[in-house]
């Protein structure tokens, strides 16, 4: 089992507001305890900024087959249709999940800065099982 984060915000994309969703595999996370989730980014990448914007997150557990593909910067290209994951709307969050995973929807509590990286520390609203 991978874990993914996938986010939703609405971005300036070469002129133009549009509503952007992400996947991005992660291998950097940890529950904190019962309500809160941590995850590590690399500041560089795209998902940072969605969740920065949005205020929220979700932590998918899943088997995507083709994850590593989920690295690639997803800034111009929709990566769920790209690589063929199907999404499902979250019910707390304006937010993806991938469909048939566990996951939590997360608030984003903080960011805390670790040079080239940042940990993201989400609130969990809601835990689905798979």
């Amino acid at each position: 089992m991978r874990a993914f984060l996938t986010a939703r915000a609405d971005v300036e994309i070469l002129g133009k507001i549009v509503t952007k969703d992400d996947i991005s595999e992660i291998e950097s996370h940890m529950g904190i305890s019962d309500n809160y989730y941590a995850a590590v980014l690399d500041k560089k990448n795209f998902m940072l900024e969605l969740i920065t914007k949005s205020g929220v997150f979700a932590i998918n557990f899943s088997s995507i087959k083709n994850a590593e593909r989920t690295r690639i910067n997803g800034k111009y290209l929709d990566k769920f249709k790209e690589i063929g994951i199907q999404k499902k709307e979250a019910e707390k969050i304006n937010c993806p999940l991938v469909a048939g995973a566990a996951a939590f929807e997360c608030a984003l509590d903080r960011i805390i800065d670790v040079g080239e990286r940042a940990i993201i520390i989400g609130n969990i609203l809601k835990k689905h099982k798979v």
